[in-house]
């Protein structure tokens, strides 16, 4: 799912560190993502490196980061005062 999204609120994951972010779409072809449960969310299979020209593994929809940076972030999101932007392009 491409496209702008509002981060919203941090909760339990089942996937790498058990931290997710739900996702409110904020454009007509996001629009429904909260109602599709599209998180962002860490996964062990992602990588902490560069991979070109291989490709990271394939989700179910939701764009997953490797814990490590999953850790950083989780602390840069925690500490926002305002609501944070995440677009995503091809």
């Amino acid at each position: 799912m491409k496209g702008k999204f509002k981060i919203g609120v941090r909760a339990y994951s089942q996937w790498g560190i058990h931290v997710k972010y739900v996702l409110h779409g904020l454009e007509k072809s996001n629009a429904n993502a909260e109602d599709r449960v599209v998180v962002l969310h860490s996964w062990e299979a992602v990588s902490n490196k560069e991979i070109y020209p291989q490709v990271s593994p394939l989700s179910w929809g939701c764009p997953a980061v490797s814990n490590d940076f999953m850790k950083l972030l989780d602390t840069k999101l925690k500490a926002a005062k305002k609501p944070v932007l995440l677009w995503i392009i091809d």
